[in-house]
């Protein structure tokens, strides 16, 4: 049973930043400490993360080591507890208006097998458990009533 909801945000990680890659690293080896605090009183099982989206800072133009800095931490992550990422306007091409290509995220959660890794990519109602269901607003993807997707 979750005892523990953990949210953390807006990242959005930037190689070609100095400034943005080192307060990234420096926040990262911090929350990660936490984490560590945390693991030490919740089984994993006990806690669940959030992170809704902005994991990167630029879509159109990250780099290869933004992926796999943005990929490591996730793994990292959920080392610690399921974590749960959803998209924001970093994450995707703002040019692509009806999203049709896919976002670095879902690329990211498409293309590596991390366990305990949830995506919520659409404005939606997502049925987490019987405990939990999670209300995700995106702007612009949004038409009419909100779709209800139950866990597989």
């Amino acid at each position: 049973m979750i005892k523990t909801i953990i949210h953390t945000a807006d990242w959005q990680y930037n190689e070609a930043s100095k400034r943005l890659k080192n307060a990234c690293d420096y926040a990262a080896e911090q929350y990660f400490k936490k984490l560590d605090e945390y693991s030490l009183e919740y089984d994993y099982c006990e806690m669940l993360q959030v992170i809704p989206g902005d994991l990167f800072d630029r879509k159109e133009k990250s780099s290869i080591a933004e992926f796999i800095w943005v990929k490591d931490f996730l793994d990292r992550c959920c080392t610690y507890s399921e974590t749960i990422i959803t998209v924001g306007n970093h994450d995707y091409d703002t040019k692509d208006k009806d999203r049709k290509k896919p976002t670095l995220l879902r690329l990211l959660a498409d293309g590596f097998d991390i366990p305990g890794l949830t995506y919520y990519e659409k404005s939606g109602i997502y049925e987490y458990n019987e405990q939990f269901r999670f209300f995700v607003f995106l702007i612009g993807n949004t038409t009419g009533n909100l779709t209800i997707f139950k866990k597989v």
